[in-house]
């Protein structure tokens, strides 16, 4: 998808496989985390919000594997606490 003339990448469930591969996501697709590293990003309090917000959008979809999504945000937040 192309926003201002940015490729954009359809957020999909892989995205939330793992730490690595959410900060990824993030970094490669919103431009305030762009210059940061991947474990920046993970370590930063940015990361819980936007699962946060991810969660909240989630809840408001008609989505057929919706607990596939809440299961996977809440391992991620999980083993961001364990990081603490």
């Amino acid at each position: 998808m192309l926003i201002d003339g940015k490729e954009i990448k359809t957020f999909t469930l892989k995205d939330l496989n793992s730490k690595v591969s959410f900060s990824n996501w993030l970094k490669t697709n919103l431009s305030n985390e762009m210059q940061y590293s991947v474990s920046q990003i993970f370590e930063s309090k940015r990361y819980l919000e936007y699962l946060e917000y991810i969660e909240s959008q989630i809840a408001k979809q008609p989505l057929k594997n919706k607990m596939d999504w809440i299961d996977r945000i809440k391992k991620l937040k999980k083993e961001k606490e364990r990081e603490k």
